[in-house]
């Protein structure tokens, strides 16, 4: 569920969130489950505008049935395919990357994950015409860099019109990333704002930098309910708006096999396993084959997928970013 904000509705002021930030009711789940008449007796807020307030937020955030047929209709009538900028990996995950739905971009550093999530921004804005938001969480985002793969690949669009589609945001605390979701989901609804009329992708790079430190600095239970929320947020935003959400995590050491060697496996556990619908695994690769300076090959493997079975293929970083491996 999403935080409590001033301007959820008429009645939910900002001194209103300080008095019940002070209890301990920051969001909307935590406002809702709790019985209006101790939110009064609690924070000293009057009766009526309590009930105002929870009339409000069950209205906006309760789940109502929806008609298959419709729902069907509904999402063929949004869905767009959104290719990467490399051929092969659009290949891998059936025509590029599904809005809708989160697609998980998973591997080791230095394995091109945010090089793809770069390529991927820079090929929505300038092909497409559509707006990103790049949430970085680690400080690997790279203006000069996203300058450099855009004039190797489309030096003849407008610069300044076409990067300025890619609006970045950092986040480097849970509550940040909250508010950032938080807001992209506001502006989504008022449609007040001409650059979020178009937005079709949000980037998340990276989820395991932020939410890790959620599973180790509280109790499991607590840490298992916030990577929940987070992910149930992040699916929400995806299906109610038809944005396709792009996150990237890492790898840990998993168990042993039979031959005794560790295992390498996505991070934050078995629970986020459920939040994408997709998932690709990259893999640095050494190949005696790459001559060239600056040209770093990877192999790419769908290990999750609504659509196609497990699948993998190759490619390679240049300065234009993430592109098909060419023949030799």
């Amino acid at each position: 569920m999403p935080s409590l904000l001033a301007g959820l509705c008429p009645a939910l002021t900002q001194d209103v969130i300080v008095k019940l930030e002070s209890k301990g009711i920051k969001e909307v789940l935590d406002f809702v489950a709790i019985d209006p008449e101790r939110i009064t007796a609690m924070c000293g807020i009057p009766y009526k505008k309590v009930m105002s307030i929870r009339r409000v937020l069950l209205a906006q955030y309760s789940s109502f049935p929806v008609n298959g047929l419709d729902l069907f209709h509904e999402t063929m009538g949004t869905l767009a395919v959104l290719p990467t900028g490399c051929e092969s990996l659009d290949d891998l995950l059936d025509a590029g990357i599904y809005t809708g739905e989160v697609t998980e971009i998973v591997g080791p550093s230095s394995s091109g994950k945010t090089q793809l999530c770069e390529t991927f921004a820079v090929n929505v804005a300038a092909s497409f015409d559509q707006n990103v938001i790049y949430i970085d969480t680690a400080g690997g985002f790279s203006a000069v860099r996203v300058g450099e793969i855009f004039k190797k690949r489309f030096s003849s669009h407008n610069t300044s019109a076409t990067l300025s589609r890619i609006r970045v945001s950092r986040c480097f605390e849970v509550s940040e990333l909250r508010e950032t979701l938080d807001l992209v989901r506001r502006k989504m609804s008022a449609q007040d704002e001409t650059f979020f009329s178009s937005l079709k992708v949000v980037i998340i790079d990276s989820v395991t930098s932020l939410l890790s430190t959620v599973l180790y600095n509280g109790t499991f239970v607590e840490g298992m309910a916030s990577l929940q929320s987070i992910g149930r947020q992040l699916n929400a935003l995806a299906k109610d708006f038809a944005l396709a959400v792009v996150i990237t995590n890492d790898m840990v050491t998993g168990p042993q096999d039979k031959t005794g060697q560790f295992s390498r496996k996505p991070a934050l556990g078995r629970v986020w396993t459920f939040v994408p619908s997709v998932r690709v695994q990259l893999q640095p690769h050494i190949a005696p084959c790459l001559h060239h300076v600056g040209v770093n090959k990877i192999l790419a493997r769908l290990t999750k997928s609504t659509r196609c079975g497990y699948r993998a293929t190759s490619c390679v970083i240049t300065s234009s970013g993430i592109e098909s491996e060419k023949p030799s």
